[in-house]
């Protein structure tokens, strides 16, 4: 929201001060950050959770060392 309302606002300074083709290229470039920052949030989204067997439980000695910190 606040980069939509912060592309709004150098949109319009830039009209008034570079002119009108000046303010399409930076409107361009704006833009193109949104459609790459999109893409990448897109790619990155996590769509799912997993369970599955990937849980690495302590060894043997790590279970000692921990029992031992427990005791504590």
């Amino acid at each position: 929201m606040y980069y939509v309302a912060a592309v709004f606002e150098a949109d319009r300074v830039a009209y008034q001060m570079l002119g009108a083709t000046s303010a399409g290229y930076i409107r361009g470039v704006y833009s193109g950050l949104l459609i790459i920052f999109l893409a990448i949030m897109i790619k990155y989204w996590p769509t799912s959770t997993s369970t599955g067997g990937s849980v690495k439980y302590p060894t043997k000695e790590e279970d000692k060392v921990i029992q031992m910190h427990l005791k504590k």
